[in-house]
């Protein structure tokens, strides 16, 4: 399972570099790299996932707004029986849309826990009894190579835990825009049909 905390810790990998030897290799410190940047890409995009939420989530509320104005005015007995029939099932379309993508907001938003690296002080104690360890075997030096094999099966893990929260977070959102464009194509047909009314009468 992912190891997960209140806070990610960014400063773990440079504590492990500072304190590993020079004997590690190339391939290991690229792998450590390349998990390093992944881990903080998803944290990135999940910030920017948080931020995308703003616009459709304003649209929904002043969308509700028209909706129950349009709704408000309209004189359900001084138009035909079909006409006023075509106007609900405008409305009940713009409503339904409405609802599903603020349904879809939500699930956008809520229920996702992120998996963080350990803290610096989880990190700095793995360190030093990794350095008791091997000082009793003579072999100080192994301490620095294994944190960073460590860190990056952490930033490995997690990274792939996010990625997946991320990718429904985003699968999520972007059915809400959908939502938001067919409640706004509903709702002008609905406003249309409110004028078209108003000349009825």
């Amino acid at each position: 399972m992912p190891h997960s905390h209140k806070k990610p810790w960014e400063a773990a990998g440079r504590l492990a570099g500072q304190e590993a030897n020079g004997n590690l290799t190339p391939l290991l410190m690229d792998i450590f790299q390349h998990s390093k940047d992944e881990y903080f890409c998803e944290l990135d995009r999940r910030n920017e996932l948080r931020k995308a939420l703003s616009l459709p989530m304003g649209l929904s509320v002043i969308f509700a707004g028209g909706l129950f104005s349009v709704l408000k005015g309209f004189e359900w007995a001084s138009v035909p029986i079909c006409f006023a029939l075509l106007f609900g099932i405008s409305s009940l379309l713009t409503a339904l849309s409405l609802g599903v993508g603020i349904y879809f907001l939500v699930r956008s938003h809520v229920g996702y826990e992120y998996a963080y690296v350990p803290t610096a002080k989880e990190v700095r104690k793995y360190y030093d009894d990794l350095v008791q360890y091997y000082g009793a075997e003579g072999n100080n030096d192994r301490a620095g190579e294994d944190v960073i094999e460590y860190l990056s099966q952490e930033y490995s893990e997690n990274a792939h835990h996010n990625a997946l929260k991320n990718n429904s977070k985003s699968a999520f959102l972007h059915r809400a825009n959908l939502c938001i464009v067919l409640t706004l194509i509903f709702l002008a047909l609905t406003g249309a049909l409110l004028l078209i009314s108003d000349f009825m009468r």
